[in-house]
């Protein structure tokens, strides 16, 4: 899995499975949580997202199913 880098504080980088709808989150302090039935372009907006930690506690955290 090749991870892209975010630019956050809290978030190392990201990687997103279309297909499976999984988006997978590494954390700075090594943690890695996958989410399941992610949207495309929910993924596609943390990446682009001017501040990704935001992104993550406004649009993924506590919505999506996760292990």
């Amino acid at each position: 899995m090749a991870m892209k880098a975010l630019k956050s504080s809290n978030l190392a980088g990201y990687d997103y499975d279309a297909e499976n709808r999984m988006l997978t989150i590494q954390f700075q302090n090594g943690g890695t949580y996958i989410y399941n039935g992610v949207e495309p372009e929910v993924a596609a907006g943390l990446g682009d997202a001017s501040s990704p930690g935001s992104y993550f506690h406004q649009k993924i955290k506590g919505r999506y199913p996760y292990k």
